[in-house]
């Protein structure tokens, strides 16, 4: 919203790629840090799998908005990442495509995200973002396994939309990302509330 009220309309369109172009690449680093992302040469190899999905959003003038990274499982959606570049940040612009593009096209379909927990200011703004789009958060301990082989694991937290996850849900969700996203087989965390 401007300080006048009114809404700022951004126009834009969404190309699926299956090859990580530089200026994109650039954008995942700047977004996320190591222990949250693949290196590029293993997210080339993720980019062709049959359940996942990256999507750039583009401007008119063609300039790269940001971009949407998911995983389309037959009973849930995961957002894997989700940036927009910084130029177009605080504008409205992260919510609008969120919910055009997620929230609207998957209409039905639980969604689930990872979010970092609020230890900083960054984080707490972070999960508001997605708590001011109906998103919510789920009291269970989870550990993001480590996307490359000398990493460690990173404790997160699971947010869904447009319910919470009850522990059974959760358990399931979890299996899977752990099998499909990470490749790890087994199950590492314990029904622990996180305050």
């Amino acid at each position: 919203m401007r300080g006048d009220g009114t809404r700022i309309v951004f126009q834009y369109a969404i190309f699926t790629f299956y090859f990580m172009e530089e200026a994109v690449w650039q954008l995942m680093i700047e977004s996320f840090p190591y222990e949250e992302r693949r290196s590029r040469d293993d997210q080339q190899k993720v980019m062709n799998h049959p359940d996942y999905r990256f999507q750039v959003l583009r401007n008119v003038s063609e300039e790269i908005l940001g971009f949407i990274s998911y995983w389309l499982f037959p009973r849930f959606l995961f957002v894997e990442h989700f940036a927009i570049a910084s130029l177009f940040r605080n504008k409205g612009l992260g919510a609008q495509l969120f919910k055009e593009h997620c929230l609207a096209q998957y209409t039905g379909k639980q969604i689930v995200l990872e979010v970092e927990r609020p230890d900083s200011e960054l984080a707490q703004r972070r999960i508001g973002f997605y708590e001011r789009l109906g998103f919510k958060m789920n009291p269970f301990t989870y550990m993001q396994p480590s996307y490359h082989t000398e990493g460690e694991e990173v404790p997160l937290l699971l947010m869904s939309y447009p319910t919470a996850l009850d522990y059974k849900s959760f358990r399931e969700v979890r299996a899977r990302l752990y099998k499909d996203v990470y490749g790890v087989m087994g199950v590492k965390c314990e029904n622990t509330n996180v305050k």
